[in-house]
């Protein structure tokens, strides 16, 4: 077991690196191959889409999502958008956010494809410095997508611990009945038990009489 650690700790670094690295690659859109940047992630879709458009958001831009029901892929428009702190400014966004592949669909790829108007694609070689910035925009989003995948999961445990607290409380109520229950019905056994008394007593008296009735017969 031992020697196949190596080998799992490097998979385990390339793998962390691969996710929070972007890098520059090609994706259709508009049905051309189109320069974009693009960056891998370990969660879902649906949480990424979310955890892009609250950044787009925050930074005051205003967009759209259009969704794709055969390949399960999302695109976000944003156009005459700014990112200041990243020197992202007055350019048209658009992400694609897909399933890594058939078999990681709760991995995610997404891709950040950057225009100048309808049809003014920006290349790294039309502007370098603005596709580099676009880089490490897209990288910095990884904190933001693990603290949201956070509070997702710790909404989820949150809401099972509630379910969990519901049924102990419907097993201690149903244990109250019980007891009730059983209180009622051991109350029930001691007055039987009671009544069984009083009808023994009863006939031994009623036994007692016949007896007695019986020794007055006349030979």
């Amino acid at each position: 077991m031992r020697k196949y650690i190596p080998a799992l700790i490097i998979s385990l670094f390339l793998s962390s690196f691969a996710f929070s690295q972007a890098q520059l690659g090609t994706v259709e859109y508009r049905k051309k191959d189109r320069q974009a940047v693009v960056i891998y992630s370990q969660y879902p879709p649906d949480l990424v889409v979310d955890a892009i458009m609250q950044r787009m958001e925050q930074a005051g831009n205003k967009g759209r999502e259009d969704k794709a029901f055969l390949s399960k892929s999302s695109v976000l428009e944003f156009k005459n958008a700014s990112i200041p702190e990243f020197n992202i400014r007055g350019v048209d966004m658009v992400f694609k956010v897909e399933p890594r592949n058939k078999k990681e669909k709760d991995e995610s790829v997404v891709y950040l494809i950057l225009m100048r108007g309808v049809d003014d694609f920006v290349t790294s070689t039309s502007d370098p410095e603005l596709i580099e910035s676009s880089k490490n925009f897209l990288s910095s989003h990884k904190p933001r997508i693990e603290a949201q995948n956070l509070e997702m999961e710790i909404g989820k445990q949150d809401e099972l611990v509630r379910k969990e607290e519901k049924k102990l409380e419907s097993m201690m109520q149903e244990q109250l009945d019980l007891e009730k229950k059983v209180k009622a019905l051991q109350d029930k056994l001691l007055l039987n038990k009671k009544d069984q008394e009083t009808q023994l007593a009863a006939i031994t008296n009623q036994k007692t009489i016949l007896e007695n009735m019986k020794g007055k017969r006349k030979s």
